[in-house]
């Protein structure tokens, strides 16, 4: 399975798709191929905690 991200916004900053972004499934075993738009907030970053990472030391 192969999965692109394409944010048309990244090339252009005045794009009227700013905050959204495709997630294009451009190929698959025996299945359908496609693509799915969906919303980004980048201006609020997350920092979420490794699910591998020691959680006494949060390395």
């Amino acid at each position: 399975m192969v999965i692109l991200l394409h944010r048309p916004d990244a090339f252009e900053r005045d794009d009227p798709r700013a905050g959204e972004a495709d997630l294009i499934l451009a190929k698959h075993r025996n299945g359908p191929q496609g693509t799915i738009t969906v919303a980004h907030q980048l201006q609020q970053p997350v920092r979420r905690p490794s699910p591998t990472a020691d959680p006494r030391t949060g390395a």
